[in-house]
């Protein structure tokens, strides 16, 4: 397994307390769900960040988690190489599903990135093989958080978060509230929203303010 760095990312010392707060109310939230999706309404460069310290925080408290990449148009999220293998890989069967997954520096925290997306992506993601891909990572790992492609630029956020046991929406604060709105009302057409993460627009999520809300 190749290792990827991501010990250093994390909230900054002052907002540690708002963050805690996002963690507890995701904990609370989760129930027997293990398959959590995470999709943007729109692109947010610092989602993956806070989607891996979420997890981070998790795997911190004894648990094993798999942080999976199913945006095709960010390669290069949770601190990985371009052109590594992963899901797209492990879906057209050009390697294992086992040998896709990094491990990372966090004990108990894995990464799957996403791999080379073909023409044909939204096809695998809606298929019976991405299914049992789900359904391994949920028979081998406590909690699976996929991070989707904005629903602003593709549709298979929304195809991927119906196969999840829940979904968390990702938004700034200076969204609409219509547009938040409609964006719920959508998925909640095809899956259990469990919240709503309002990011608080600073020049590094480090210095942003987390709030999660039902």
């Amino acid at each position: 397994m190749n290792t990827v760095q991501l010990s250093s990312i994390g909230p900054a010392e002052k907002h540690v307390k708002e963050f805690d707060v996002i963690k507890t109310n995701l904990l609370l939230n989760l129930k027997e769900r293990k398959i959590i999706s995470f999709i943007p309404i729109m692109y947010d460069p610092e989602v993956p960040a806070l989607v891996a310290d979420l997890a981070g925080a998790l795997a911190r408290g004894q648990r094993k988690v798999l942080l999976v990449n199913a945006d095709g148009e960010n390669q290069t999220a949770f601190g990985v190489e371009p052109g590594t293998n992963g899901l797209f890989t492990a879906l057209t069967d050009e390697a294992d599903l086992e040998a896709c997954i990094c491990q990372t520096d966090i004990e108990g925290l894995y990464v799957l990135p996403v791999g080379e997306q073909p023409v044909y992506a939204s096809e695998l993601l809606s298929g019976v093989k991405f299914t049992q891909v789900l359904q391994s990572t949920k028979d081998a790992f406590d909690y699976v958080f996929i991070l989707l492609p904005p629903m602003d630029k593709s549709p298979d956020g929304i195809v991927v978060a119906s196969k999840t046991d829940g979904c968390v929406v990702v938004t700034a604060t200076n969204t609409a509230f219509s547009k938040i709105n409609s964006s719920v009302k959508m998925l909640k057409k095809g899956t259990d929203v469990i919240g709503t993460i309002l990011i608080k627009k600073s020049s590094s999520w480090k210095s942003a303010f987390f709030g999660l809300k039902r």
